[in-house]
């Protein structure tokens, strides 16, 4: 049970890790990312006409496709993230006061803007635009639930409101489409480099939980090692006398295996399950996923039952009538 309670709390963690990827990318699906940052040392930056330009010729390229665009300026345009998603792509902008964007919005060139409900501009908004927290003229339009959206920045903008240039952007469009984009933004002197987004192995490798999610997992082999090889000695005795009636090693090896499988699958079984059902009552968001769960007792048992014939089938063969 207490190896069960290690694969759910290992399950748990690759789950949070996971459900993390998925905001990361934000719920787009089939999404292009790629940085965009300021020329190279000995260029001029793009000049403010060239920018308004530039975001004109963005705006006729994508206003009439089925495309959906994030910009993250990593705090280069201050707190908040670029928005355009007129299909509706991105239904987790779910309003906990006044509207959500709708498709006039992102094609409106006016600042229409959403605050994140429990930030500090949701406090403020009466006197946002007088001390500069949002643009002069901005209409805010609605609250969203920072905690359901993909998002977590204080506020939320229609993208070709203002002018576009550095940070991360998340594409979802035709190949064409995306390539448009990335040429406008390159013909100003932006540096234009393609991100690949990582597999979800990739991604939780890349993370500092990795260790703690390799070492748990680490911890229930090397105990279900141990127990075996316990097992396995203190059982020398009665093979002896099952060798008397013709029991093989081999045989002893299987036979006991199955049965320590069963041990092992009725152990890991309510200890994963029970955990994950009381981690449930406190912290939700680490619950393991039911299959992150099957596929960890699954392993486990598949590893007990192999160390079990291995150790039972040679411990057996060592055995003396002598001894």
């Amino acid at each position: 049970m207490v190896l069960g309670v290690i694969v759910s709390l290992a399950g748990g963690e690759l789950t949070g890790l996971l459900r993390d990827q998925q905001r990361a990318v934000f719920d787009l699906g089939a999404v292009t990312r790629f940085e965009v940052t300021a020329p190279q040392s000995g260029k001029r930056p793009p000049s403010s006409a060239e920018l308004a330009s530039a975001t004109d010729k963005l705006f006729d390229l994508v206003k009439s496709k089925s495309v959906s665009i994030v910009l993250d300026a990593h705090g280069n345009d201050g707190p908040r993230i670029g928005v355009f998603d007129p299909s509706g792509a991105l239904r987790d902008l779910a309003p906990t006061r006044g509207r959500s964007f709708g498709k006039d919005d992102f094609l409106s060139r006016d600042v229409r803007i959403m605050i994140r409900s429990g930030s500090y501009l949701e406090k403020q908004t009466a006197t946002a635009m007088n001390s500069g927290l949002i643009p002069r003229g901005s209409e805010v339009i609605g609250q969203y639930d920072g905690s359901k959206a993909p998002f977590d920045a204080d506020y939320l903008y229609n993208l070709f409101s203002a002018d576009v240039g550095e940070g991360s952007w998340y594409v979802r469009a035709s190949d064409r489409n995306v390539e448009g984009i990335q040429s406008a933004l390159a013909s100003i002197g932006y540096v234009v480099q393609p991100i690949r987004t990582p597999t979800p192995a990739q991604y939780v490798q890349s993370t500092s939980a990795a260790t703690e999610i390799e070492s748990m997992l680490g911890l229930v082999a090397v105990s279900l090692v141990l127990v075996v090889f316990d097992l396995s000695v203190a059982g020398r005795g009665r093979w002896r006398v099952m060798k008397l009636f013709g029991a093989t090693p081999l045989r002893i090896g299987r036979d006991q295996a199955a049965w320590i499988a069963l041990l092992f699958l009725v152990g890991l079984s309510v200890g994963s399950v029970g955990s994950a059902a009381l981690i449930g009552l406190w912290s939700p968001n680490l619950v393991a996923a039911p299959l992150v769960i099957l596929i960890g007792d699954a392993g486990a048992l598949m590893l007990a039952f192999a160390a079990s014939v291995l150790f039972f089938t040679f411990a057996s063969r060592s055995t003396s009538l002598t001894k």
